[in-house]
């Protein structure tokens, strides 16, 4: 086990090492971890799923998989919050700062309006239900409007 986590901070400093730009052997590397995220959600491997989708975003910078980074880790401080005591207002809790980061790198790299906008209202996500900032959270969900207003959500 803590092999394994020398491995991955290793690989991930690597990763970091490479740059910003992501190539196409880049991206083939980010669908591996991507993989391996899902099969660890379908395992219930909470840890996992975030260090593989954790890789695979740095990997690729691809805009939805940062966005699946911050939405997995709001679904698993969903499902924490019970059982671990987790305060949902408390911005320090590392969630909501984990979540912010995946979200705001979702909206960097998004190549789509759209993309954009689901960055933004996983955003106002975070501003409103854990950081307890209503106002942040309208601008955001308004700027998602703005960005796809022929979009629902």
């Amino acid at each position: 086990m803590k092999q394994s986590r020398i491995h991955a901070a290793v690989i991930a400093a690597g990763l970091m090492v490479a740059g910003a730009q992501a190539s196409a052997e880049d991206c083939t590397l980010g669908e591996r971890y991507f993989k391996r995220a899902e099969a660890a959600q379908a395992a219930y491997d909470d840890e996992s799923r975030i260090r593989n989708l954790q890789l695979a975003a740095q990997a690729c910078n691809d805009s939805a998989i940062w966005l699946e980074l911050g939405d997995a880790i709001m679904e698993i401080r969903d499902a924490a919050e019970p059982w671990l005591g987790v305060d949902a207002e408390d911005a320090e809790d590392g969630f909501a700062i984990r979540a912010s980061d995946a979200y705001s790198r979702a909206n960097e790299y998004a190549a789509t309006p759209a993309a954009s906008a689901a960055a933004m209202l996983g955003w106002s996500r975070v501003a409103f239900c854990e950081v307890g900032d209503p106002e942040r959270a309208e601008q955001a969900i308004l700027k998602a409007e703005q960005l796809a207003p022929e979009d629902s959500e």
